[in-house]
Order: structure tokens, then sequence, then C-alpha cells
């Protein structure tokens, strides 16, 4: 495994497009030797992207997480998530999901039986949801939150609310949840230039220099059918995200075989900022590297006959040729 710090890294991509000076190494503290600090901005923001898209792509995923969480009896829905201004908690609080693969229902212990991955229209296709009863299937809406983000102190009094440090409001929170005090409130307008919201119902009361939140950011919600009737444990498998990066300080450790992959991937990225093409032989250097996580993340399906079509101890059967390998 490699690890490097991202200056040292975005260092190497410059000099691979044989744009820094080589009389001006890479700095004892991991800063990009003679990148600027505007160059070594975009490009961790260039990385960043970077992850964010593999973050969706299976054959760049080199792990599944496992996490074990309590269903609570008589609930249906659930969030899921981390929220980034660290205001709301959600029910349950780990990295949110890209995609959950599989699930399994823990009835005790020592007894876990399967649940079905349901899709929006099986979701949508349930007649009656009201049931309560060990659940058979969940539905996960791979939601996100609000449309923005934002934090700070704010005043109230009865619908009226009016800022006083954090983020400034926005015509976005029109129609989203307003947390103050971890209680919602729908808004329905904001004023003076982002500074004043008035809220749809009152019940915040009077209260002054309290913390806020806008939108549920980063939360998705995991519905339950039939209901969970008892706090049954629920064993989620999905994709590990790939970790982001927001410094020149910060520390990148790569898995086994992902240290070409990224270093590629960011040449050709970052060719165009610098007035560069990627050559020939790095978009082929990047195409082995694609592979080859590729092939180490996605395993080839097992491909098999019904074991009352093929004899006992026949070996291998080939499809295209009609032999098996003990023929």
């Amino acid at each position: 495994m490699v690890s490097i710090t991202v200056g040292q890294f975005i260092a190497d991509v410059a000099e691979e497009l044989e744009v820094t000076d080589s009389t001006q190494p890479v700095a004892a503290n991991g800063t990009g030797g003679s990148l600027t600090p505007y160059e070594q901005a975009s490009m961790i923001r260039r990385l960043q992207r970077l992850i964010d898209s593999s973050n969706v792509q299976r054959p760049q995923i080199f792990a599944e997480r496992m996490d074990l969480l309590t269903l609570t009896a008589n609930t249906q829905v659930y969030l899921i998530g981390i929220d980034p201004n660290g205001v709301n908690t959600a029910n349950f609080p780990i990295p949110r999901p890209t995609k959950i693969d599989r699930a399994n229902l823990l009835l005790s212990p020592t007894v876990r039986i399967p649940v079905d991955i349901l899709s929006f229209k099986q979701w949508a296709a349930i007649r009656y949801q009201q049931i309560a009863s060990p659940p058979r299937g969940i539905y996960y809406d791979n939601g996100f939150g609000g449309a923005f983000e934002g934090a700070g102190l704010v005043n109230t009094n009865g619908t009226a609310v009016t800022w006083v440090s954090g983020a400034f409001f926005s015509q976005q929170m029109v129609g989203q949840p307003f947390s103050i005090l971890d209680i919602s409130y729908p808004v329905i307008a904001v004023a003076n230039n982002g500074t004043a919201l008035t809220l749809a119902a009152p019940g915040a009361g009077v209260q002054v220099a309290v913390p806020w939140s806008g939108a549920q950011t980063g939360f998705s919600q995991l519905y339950c059918y039939p209901i969970p009737d008892q706090p049954y444990g629920l064993e989620l498998y999905s994709m590990s995200q790939n970790g982001n990066v927001a410094q020149v300080s910060d520390y990148i450790n790569y898995p086994p075989g992902y240290a070409d992959f990224w270093l590629y991937s960011m040449v050709v990225r970052c060719s165009r900022m610098f007035g560069r093409a990627a050559s020939p032989e790095h978009i082929e250097l990047l195409r082995k590297a694609t592979e080859t996580i590729g092939s180490a993340n996605c395993v080839s399906p097992e491909i098999s006959s019904d074991v009352a079509l093929v004899p006992n101890d026949s070996g291998l059967y080939n499809w295209l040729s009609g032999t098996s390998d003990l023929d």
C-alpha cells in the first residue's frame, strides 16, 4: 500500500505533465513544490471530483461495508446519513450508502434471514403498508436531503427568525425544513437580503442566539415493509466510499493497485488547466490501471448448470465446445 500527502501527489501529477520546476522539489510539509496556491487548490478540486465520480462506479470501489443497525418497534421510516454541519442527527448516523446491495434481518443474535431490496416501483405497488411483523423488504430512496446547506445562530419570536451568525438564509430555503434547536419548521419566506425569514407556523418561541441548520442535507430515507413489530437488528451491505481530501497536508492511503489509477486519472483531468494534452502513453497507462482495479473489484459471475442435469464429478462444462475439462 502506498501512502502519500495530497501535496506530493499533485506535484507528481504536475511532473508527469512537465509543468513543475525540478529545482524546487516538494517541500517537507507536503506542499506541491513550485505549484502556485491557486494551482494547488484547483488540482485538489479536480481530485475531489474524481473521488466523487469514483464513488458511484462499482469497478472503482475496493470494499463493501457492513453496518449493524437497530430498528425501532412500530417505526417504518428512518433517516440515514451524516449531517455535514453536525447539527441534525439521523436515526442511523452512518455514512450515506451510495447503494445498498444486500440486507439481513436478525430475528435473534443467531438467526438471520435475507431481506429483499425493493425498487421504487415495488415499494409504490404495496397497497397495505401499515402492517406490523418482521420486515421482509426495505426500500432505500437514495435521497440527499435539501438543496442547500446552512448553519449558525438565530433569534426567534413565533414565526419570525432573524440572522445572528453563520451562513445567510437563501431563497432556496422556501418550502424546505428549517431546524431550530433540532426541531424542524417549514419556511414560507426569506427577506432582508437573507437576514430574516418567516416560518409557516409558530412554535419556535422566543429564543436568543440559538443554533439553526438548513434542510437535512446528506440524509436519505430507509423504509421497512412490513413495519417492524420489535427492535430487530438490520444488517446493511453497501459500497464503501473512497475517502475525500481537503488540503495538501491530507494523506492518501491507496489500496493495493490504486496508485496508478489516481495518478493517470488526474494527469488527464489536469492537462487542460496547464495548456497540455495527455500523451497517448498516459492514456494507455490509465486504461491499464482502470482495468486492473475493475477486475479486482468486480468478480466474474459463476456460471453453472442445474445439478439434476449434470452428473456428479463431471467437471467444468464448456458451453462453446460441448465438453468438460475432464473429457
